[in-house]
């Protein structure tokens, strides 16, 4: 996989503005005793893709549920506290909070651009390749209307990951 250049594709990705939820999430979370988080992360850009199958929400690692995302199915997104001190910080290994959206709450969030799903998803070893390869593969499925229709699962079958904190 090293050096060898991604296949292209024309999949456009929403990438959304979660600035509200994460200051909401952090007063919310500093409201507990002991020490204060100076910041939520959610160590991820966030971005979903709009298909007839639905809408499919994915971090840039290539990471996300491979079913559309629904008021029964919303997509969730674990957020980390951070803390700093004496100019240096640190961040929860675990997320402290998550956050679920909906279909129509994500799609009511500001989107701050909207890029290629081959620049979206990050480049760095084999996992990250496999994770864009599936998410290209399944998301050009779903955005191309089909002779006879096909099944969810036959739209997601290629998905393997899943999300963090799932």
């Amino acid at each position: 996989m090293r050096g060898k250049p991604r296949t292209p594709t024309t999949v456009m990705v929403k990438v959304i503005d979660i600035s509200g939820y994460l200051a909401t999430a952090l007063e919310r979370f500093n409201q507990k005793e002991g020490e204060k988080a100076s910041a939520m992360t959610t160590s991820y850009k966030w971005g979903y893709v709009e298909t007839p199958k639905g809408i499919f929400g994915l971090c840039n690692e290539g990471v996300g549920d491979n079913l559309p995302i629904t008021a029964d199915n919303p997509l969730e997104i674990g957020l980390h506290a951070e803390y700093m001190k004496d100019g240096s910080g640190h961040m929860e290994l675990f997320p402290s909070l998550s956050m679920r959206l909906r279909d129509t709450e994500l799609k009511a969030l500001p989107v701050l651009e909207e890029v290629n799903l081959a620049k979206f998803i990050r480049t760095f070893g084999g996992r990250l390749e496999s994770n864009y390869t599936d998410w290209r593969k399944a998301l050009e499925k779903a955005l191309t209307p089909a002779k006879k229709e096909a099944s969810e699962s036959q739209v997601t079958s290629g998905l393997t990951g899943s999300m963090p904190g799932r």
